[in-house]
Formats: structure tokens, sequence, C-alpha cells
């Protein structure tokens, strides 16, 4: 079956909308004031967390991008087409231009992802891991798999048939970079100052710990944003709380988690939340036979309290997980994992015998706040010594770790791809036969199939997914959010 992707006019976003449409409080109407913490790059690359993902939103706009439904609609491209899933032709649009005012090429998407292969970007393994372009290997610039048939035309060849890759390439890893830096590779430089295609250019270079402006990009070939200006502050979330509510601040991206009950009676229906794509799992040590029974790691996931370690030392930051893919996805479910209800009586009866000896907990520095607690539940809950143990960076030989995943794109797949692993081929057979067909209706059976299997053998336990929260100014009646954040070129 041929695949086409073509244009569409319009592209519908997830909302979260004030019920009222209130007055102007200041007089330029045309900037805003938007706080959020330090992004960790803006190098599209690298970006993975909340704070550089909603600037890169910003500041660029991705070949496709994916609507609630889960249906990819062309942007940069014209179209994505394949006649067998395996051969695809992407046709970029004319008159894109990136803001330093060179236009947007075939050779410019080659090239970032030539150079983000080579230099082993985390988000080049979609290239190289996910889709699977022909011979795309990391560490290598070389991409047997990618021909660029003209100016605006490029040919990807997969390894294997994948129905996917107009998704995937909404992914901000997959955006092209300007030649000015993939000429230098001077990718820290570029990272202070970026060069994108999207309605807004940075005015400036990026000013670590403060922000920097956002300017509407005249060049844009897109929709025209609302906002002429936008001034981006970097801000500790109380601060950034106190401002919103003092009039200072339009938009507050980051909240304090001891305001969450608050919200309501400061900012009336000017709140919301929206799911990020994080989410935090516990696994297991593949050498450690105690954990080699399902029924084992049953009993650890029953043992859990999510809701009120979400409640407590989480702070109201994260939603309890009860699927292996997150909310936010297209097809996501709700209650599809039996073993993540907490049951503590259930939890000992399903483990029957302890096991022996104290239990390490590996955890990473963001995770230092609460393990203690997810420790101190499992210990009580199931008679047992949990000790919680810093990683160093190595893979651990005994016990439990915890990890936490950034959904690459808006999809089952790269939320249940990477949790497989060697030790379920079966999840990973029923994942890439899923991913060749067509239909998404016949993915998505597909994929929840193998979230079952997983689900049934649980090497994964999952925990909570990160869900966002926002507040804004009467100057603003729309925001509307995705994966990477509250869009800032559709503030209204």
């Amino acid at each position: 079956m041929r695949t086409t992707l073509a244009i569409a006019a319009t592209v519908t976003v997830l909302a979260v909308t004030a019920t009222a449409t209130y007055g102007l409080t200041r007089g330029d109407s045309s900037a805003l004031a938007v706080g959020l913490s330090e992004p960790s790059t803006l190098l599209p690359g690298l970006v993975e967390d909340p704070p550089g993902r909603l600037v890169v939103s910003a500041l660029w706009t991705p070949l496709t991008e994916v609507d609630p439904a889960g249906q990819p609609t062309p942007r940069l491209a014209a179209s994505v087409t394949s006649p067998d899933q395996q051969v695809w032709t992407i046709r970029l649009r004319p008159g894109w231009r990136f803001h330093d005012g060179t236009p947007v090429t075939a050779h410019a998407v080659a090239g970032t992802w030539q150079a983000g292969l080579a230099q082993r970007w985390p988000g080049a393994r979609l290239l190289s891991d996910t889709v699977r372009v022909r011979g795309a290997r990391p560490g290598s610039a070389e991409i047997p798999g990618l021909r660029i048939a003209d100016e605006h035309t490029l040919e990807v060849t997969l390894e294997a048939p994948f129905a996917e890759l107009p998704l995937a390439l909404s992914a901000p890893a997959l955006q092209p970079l300007p030649e000015s830096v993939l000429s230098t590779r001077d990718w820290a430089g570029f990272a202070a100052h970026p060069v994108g295609t999207g309605p807004y250019r940075l005015d400036g270079a990026w000013r670590p710990g403060h922000g920097a402006t956002l300017r509407r990009f005249a060049g844009y070939a897109g929709p025209r944003p609302a906002a002429e200006r936008i001034d981006l502050r970097v801000l500790a979330p109380a601060a950034q709380y106190a401002q919103a509510r003092g009039g200072d601040l339009d938009l507050a991206t980051d909240l304090p988690p001891d305001r969450h009950a608050a919200l309501d009676t400061a900012f009336g229906a000017r709140h919301g939340a929206w799911p990020q794509g994080v989410t935090t799992y516990l696994g297991f040590a593949r050498t450690d036979r105690r954990f080699a029974d399902p029924g084992v790691r049953h009993a650890f996931s029953l043992a859990i309290d999510r809701a009120g370690l979400a409640a407590g030392p989480l702070g109201h930051q994260v939603s309890p997980l009860t699927a292996l893919v997150p909310p936010g996805i297209p097809g996501a479910r709700t209650g599809a994992c039996r073993a993540c209800q907490h049951d503590e009586v259930a939890a000992r009866a399903t483990l029957g015998d302890p096991p022996t000896g104290p239990i390490h907990l590996w955890y990473q520095p963001s995770q230092a706040g609460w393990v203690a607690a997810l420790a101190d539940q499992l210990g009580r809950a199931l008679h047992l010594t949990v000790q919680p143990r810093p990683l160093d960076g190595g893979v651990p030989a005994d016990g439990m770790v915890l990890a936490e995943q950034t959904v690459a794109y808006p999809s089952a797949y790269p939320a249940l791809l990477p949790l497989a692993g060697r030790d379920q081929p079966e999840v990973q057979r029923l994942c890439a036969d899923a991913a060749r067909h067509p239909d998404p209706a016949e993915r998505l059976r597909g994929y929840r199939l193998a979230e079952n299997v997983a689900l049934r053998d649980l090497l994964v336990i999952p925990l909570w997914s990160r869900h966002g929260h926002a507040v804004w100014s009467p100057r603003i009646t729309t925001v509307a959010t995705d994966l990477y954040g509250p869009r800032l070129d559709r503030l209204r």
C-alpha cells in the first residue's frame, strides 16, 4: 500500500483554554513575558528537558507535526511518501528560510542528520535505532540510505518497512540546521545563539540565568504568531508564581509544588496541566536472580503507593502511571497494568518468601529527593531492607534501578521499544510488526498487544509520568500545549 503525507491547511493541538476573554492590563499588547527554568541546551539534537523543548519549538518549524489524534501533518515538508514503507521520499516546501536568510534545503536536512550521528547526539539514535535508516551508525557521518535527489528532495531507504517515518520527522532532533554551523561545527556557539526555521528568532544570545528575547521572524512562511515579542525569563518556580500573581509575568511554566492546591483560588480558569512524555520506571539488574520470577516483580509493583508519592515528595509534578505508554501519546491507556494498583496485602501474598539480603535501589542525582520514600514504602510493605544507592555511571550488578525516559515523538513505538531490551524479543517483534503497518488503527492494535506482553512479564515497572503546570495572566485567553509544553507561537 502506498503511504502519502500531503500538505494540510490547519494543525490541531491540545488546548488549555480559559473560559472567558480578559482585557489587557499593560500597554504593549504585542509583547509577552514568559517564565521558565534554565534549559540544558538549545541544540535540537541534544535537547530533552521540558524548558529546552519549549524554546526549541518556538525557534524551529518541524518537518512534520503530530496532531492529538496521532496523525502527521507536513510543515517544512510538503509531502512524505512511500510505495512500500521502506523507501521514502521527503519533499520540502520551497520558500522556507532559516533566520539568517538562507534557504532550507535537502542538503541542510541531510547535513544535520549526518552531523548528529557523527557527534553521537542522543536524538540522532532515532535514525539508527528507531527509524533504522540503512547504514546509519552512531559515530559515522556516512548514511548509505540517505540520498539527496535535488535541492528540495530527499530519498530515505530504511533497513525494514517502517510506516511511522512521517511521525518521527516531528522530533526536534531531526530538524535542519543552517550551513553556517554545519560548516564550522561550532555546536556550543550555535547552542548559545541558535538559528532556526520557526515563527520566532532569538534576538541576541541566550544568557544563562537570565534568558533571552524572542522576536517574530519576518521571513516566516507559516502562520503569523500573535505576539511580536516574547521575553523569556529564567526564574525559580517560586519567583515565576509570584510574578504571575503580581502581573509582571504573562505565563509561568514551572510552578512550586506547595502552590498546587491554591491554583484555583489564585488564578481561577487561568491555569492548566499537560503531559510531558517524560516517564519514570523501575527496572531490575538482569544478573540478580532474586528477581527472575515474574511474581516477585509483580509483588514489588503492587507494593508501591504511586498516588501517595505523587502527592507527597514528588509535589504533584507527576501522574501515577498504570500503563507503559504514558499519557499524551495517542492511544495511551489507563489501568492496563493490573499490578500497578497499590495493594500491600496482595503484594505480600504474591511475593511469598521474600528475597534474602538487602536490596539496593540505584538512582540518579535528580531522583534523590524522593528515592528514600520509595525505598521506605517497599521495605515496609514487603518486610525487606531496601537501600538507596547513587549510580556512578556503571551498570548495576544487583538490585533495582530507577530509569527515566523521554518519548522522542508522539507514538507508542518510541515509548515501548526502549523498554523491551534484549530480554523481551517477543515485545520487540510485536512492535516491529506493528510499525510496518500503514493503517494507524492496525499499528495501535499491535502496540497494545506488545504492551500487554511487556506488562505480563513486567521486566520494567511503570511508576509515573511527568506533567507540566502553567498559570497565565488575564492578557492571555488561550494556551495551546503539546508534549513539548505550551506553544509560544499559539498564545492568544
